[in-house]
């Protein structure tokens, strides 16, 4: 199956959204797009390589410091 490539210029959000898909069963978002070892999601976006649960915490709440852990409560890392 060929991959798919997000278009240019959409925004952070778009990404997510574009690159992930809502499992009914559990309610997560299951990342679909280019991941590192440990299974975590990671994306390019605002000029910058992002893990993408840190992308989607900064996307909901606000900037946060490299040093703060940002877990989600399943700890799947492709959610």
């Amino acid at each position: 199956m060929p991959r798919k490539y997000a278009p240019r210029g959409i925004t952070l959000a778009e990404k997510i959204d574009f690159y992930s898909v809502r499992d009914l069963a559990t309610g997560c978002r299951l990342w679909q797009g280019s991941t590192i070892a440990d299974g975590y999601g990671r994306m390019w976006g605002n000029g910058r390589l992002w893990l993408v649960h840190r992308a989607v915490y900064v996307d909901a709440k606000g900037p946060i410091s490299e040093d703060v852990k940002v877990c989600h409560t399943c700890d799947m890392p492709a959610c």
